[in-house]
């Protein structure tokens, strides 16, 4: 009987000290689900009034670990009992993880008494702060027993307190871990900032740039609302800072949504769309610049810069969609980035505004989701800039090819065959050239139509190539004219060639309608003389050749006289 009252009475025990915290300066405790609050009504209360009202019982239990009010609401005060059970005193860092609040004032109260009063808040110059750091943070020192800990808050920002009792220690390692992190994800953004910046310098593709102008953009937004502009860019612009953030929010969104149009190129396949996507932006845009000139302008800035985050964030998914079902292969990347994205940004803004419980990881949920889609799009723009160059390539190589044959045409040929005829010239080297010309192929078109003359010339072009050694420039020269140039070859064996060319194309045989259409070549060789100096005197005594075949009765090999 007496051991059940003992447990009976340890229970009543632990629950009437259940709101009062133990310090301890080995941990990091949350405040708030031991914190009490109270809303206060259009005129601000003094701190006496608010003492009286907390032992009045006025205040209600929060009853969350990370308090979180929602957006545009009345300033709320947040009352917290600590207690400190050691014989000296404590000191313990106090700290809000959030940066974007307006006005913060804390009141230390120890036997009844005001000992502290700490005023700082985005409202104030950065050096009014108590700590030198991005977060609203206090280093407090608790002589032994009991202190009440007053907050009072007010912003039109959403009203979310993260609030830690910390020791000295275990805060020093948090700060250098969230330097670490920041750190990582800064070094992260820049170097794919300017590493695209380099790409748009050196080749001009417009998606490169405004993807830089992206992750800028959200560089700058992620340092005002992280507070480390705040602290080391503008610390005394006390009305930037509070209009920062959502300025930046809408640059953010829009810069995105240009970064989609030139990256998918929308202006041709959703031209509609793309205009839309412009005059939609250009309204925002406007309409940000008369909320700033309102009274309450900025709480409806607010609203707009989480609006615009929103709908840009499905836009982009949207966009990446159409242009998916469209065929453009660059969205797939596109679309994945943007999902993964819009899932961060979803996340934070859902536990930003109390819609998801406080977590740390949700909280910065919109971090690491931007670093997973800019390398995403990074590898999409990587992927897109390969298919482009292959798309190039092809194209030139397409511009160097024979259309119908595959052999190199005249321009390849040129360009081919000039680095050889200049070593030649240089170390006065042999090179050759046959030119082979298809005997009677007007024949062939007139009796048999241009079809199987076509047939003539590819068959004939399979079997030269069957035949040419590696390093030897081959081409069709134009119409049923072929040439070919041949390197480190003098007059003997350019004949051997030319006579294993005419023999392999004069074995060829076309049947058509009942007919064996037999074909044959004239070919006229020419090996470089000391007085050439130009690649056209070699071509040309070869052509000269080619003429003497053909009036000799076609089928033959002719060799230039020296």
């Amino acid at each position: 009987m007496f051991k059940h009252l003992l447990i009976l009475l340890l229970f009543v025990l632990s629950v009437a000290q259940a709101d009062v915290i133990v310090l301890d300066p080995k941990a990091s405790t949350a405040l708030g689900e031991n914190a009490a609050f109270f809303v206060e009504s259009n005129e601000r209360l003094p701190i006496r009034s608010v003492i009286e009202l907390y032992e009045q019982g006025s205040f209600l239990p929060a009853n969350q670990e990370v308090l979180n009010f929602g957006m545009g609401v009345m300033p709320h005060w947040i009352a917290v009992e600590v207690s400190n059970l050691k014989s000296e005193p404590l000191q313990m860092i106090l700290t809000i993880e959030n940066s974007w609040l307006d006005r913060v004032d804390l009141y230390v109260v120890q036997q009844g008494e005001l000992h502290n009063h700490y005023a700082f808040g985005d409202r104030y110059p950065f050096h009014f702060r108590p700590v030198n750091e991005r977060l609203f943070t206090v280093a407090e020192i608790f002589p032994p027993g009991s202190t009440l800990l007053f907050f009072r808050a007010e912003s039109p920002d959403p009203l979310l307190l993260p609030m830690f009792i910390t020791g000295a220690e275990q805060h020093k390692v948090y700060v250098e871990l969230d330097a670490y992190g920041y750190g990582l994800l800064y070094g992260v953004m820049l170097a794919l900032l300017m590493y695209n910046l380099m790409l748009y310098f050196g080749i001009r593709q417009r998606q490169y740039l405004y993807y830089a102008i992206y992750l800028g953009i959200f560089v700058a937004m992620n340092i005002a609302y992280t507070g480390h502009g705040f602290r080391w860019f503008w610390p005394n612009a006390t009305e930037w800072q509070q209009w920062a953030n959502p300025f930046l929010m809408v640059l953010y969104s829009i810069s995105g949504l240009m970064f989609a149009i030139a990256f998918l190129d929308l202006r041709s396949s959703l031209p509609k769309l793309t205009q839309a996507i412009f005059a939609s932006s250009i309204l925002i845009l406007v309409t940000f610049g008369c909320f700033y000139w309102l009274p309450s302008g900025r709480e409806w800035s607010l609203y707009l810069a989480f609006g615009t985050i929103l709908i840009s964030t499905l836009m982009m998914v949207v966009l990446g969609v159409l242009s998916l079902a469209q065929g453009n292969k660059a969205a797939r990347y596109f679309l994945i980035a943007s999902v993964v994205a819009a899932l961060g940004g979803a996340i934070t803004a859902l536990t930003v505004l109390g819609i998801l419980p406080y977590h740390l990881l949700g909280f910065r949920a919109v971090d690491i989701g931007t670093v997973l889609e800019s390398i995403l799009l990074a590898l999409a723009l990587a992927d897109q800039f390969r298919r482009t160059q292959r798309q190039r390539l092809k194209a030139e190589q397409m511009a160097r090819l024979d259309p119908l044959t595959g052999l190199n045409n005249r321009r390849a040929f040129n360009e081919r065959a000039e680095p050889y005829w200049l070593n030649a010239l240089r170390y006065q080297r042999n090179i050759s050239v046959a030119v082979i010309d298809l005997d009677e192929f007007k024949q062939i078109n007139d009796q048999f139509g241009h079809k199987i003359g076509d047939q003539a010339l590819v068959r004939t072009a399979k079997a030269l190539n069957k035949i040419v050694r590696a390093g030897d420039v081959l081409a069709r020269w134009g119409g049923e004219e072929f040439i070919l140039l041949m390197p480190e070859t003098d007059l003997d064996e350019a004949i051997q060639v030319a006579e294993r060319l005419r023999l392999s194309i004069h074995q060829i045989r076309i049947q058509e309608n009942q007919a064996d259409i037999a074909l044959s070549a004239s070919i006229g060789v020419a090996t470089r003389q000391e007085h050439m100096e130009q690649l056209e005197q070699l071509i040309h005594k070869a052509d000269q050749s080619l003429f003497k075949a053909k009036k000799a009765g076609r089928n033959r090999v002719v060799v230039a006289v020296v």
